[in-house]
């Protein structure tokens, strides 16, 4: 406008609609969105649905930048974590699921009880309560101390492909192999003589 020559009266400028801008109202303005993203300029714009967890939306992507402990383009779900219902609008749609840390959860249909996935290595249950098969301990702490989920360790005298080879709160191993007994089938049952800790299994229990 400053610069030298005779202005342009020519040029159009457009008065927009609602919900777009720019100097050919080739923008969607803010709280709109693409309806077809993938069209780019070509799609109209559409306000933004954010199911009541966010005022605004990325007008190129459609993604709303979630609040409430809320996920997906339109805020649509609780983010992993959470459970509820995200599209009720209120900030206490999502709620944290009562599980350890790190692990998902889900409501079942029927019941709407809530039941945790994606339990931490070692652990299962409804509320990765108990310990895997193959693992020993309390980790609620239901009978006592909380005691993380470890590994059963049977000198290596079981078959890893049985099922209860261990006691799940003691550890105490039940299904020992060889020849060998014990707490943790460490030594030979009567009337056998061996090494119960040999690696090599002709070496065990005879």
């Amino acid at each position: 406008r400053q610069g030298p020559g005779v202005p342009a009266r020519w040029v159009e400028r457009c008065t927009c609609p609602q919900g777009y801008h720019g100097q050919h109202c080739e923008q969607c303005t803010l709280g709109y969105r693409r309806a077809r993203p993938e069209l780019g300029a070509f799609s109209s714009c559409e306000p933004c649905n954010c199911n009541g967890h966010s005022e605004a939306c990325n007008p190129d992507t459609g993604a709303c930048d979630c609040r409430d402990n809320t996920a997906g383009l339109s805020c649509e779900r609780c983010k992993d974590g959470y459970y509820g219902d995200a599209t009720q609008g209120t900030p206490a749609d999502c709620q944290p699921c009562p599980c350890p840390a790190g692990a998902t959860c889900a409501v079942v249909p029927k019941t709407r009880e809530v039941v945790c996935t994606n339990c931490p290595t070692g652990t299962t249950g409804k509320r990765c309560e108990l310990c895997d098969d193959g693992f020993f301990g309390d980790p609620l702490g239901q009978s006592g101390p909380v005691r993380a989920c470890r590994a059963c360790k049977c000198s290596d005298n079981i078959d890893p492909n049985a099922v209860g080879n261990c006691n799940r709160e003691t550890g105490e191993c039940l299904k020992c192999i060889y020849n060998t007994d014990g707490f943790f089938c460490d030594r030979c049952k009567e009337g056998f003589y061996g090494n119960a800790l040999a690696t090599n299994p002709a070496d065990k229990c005879k």
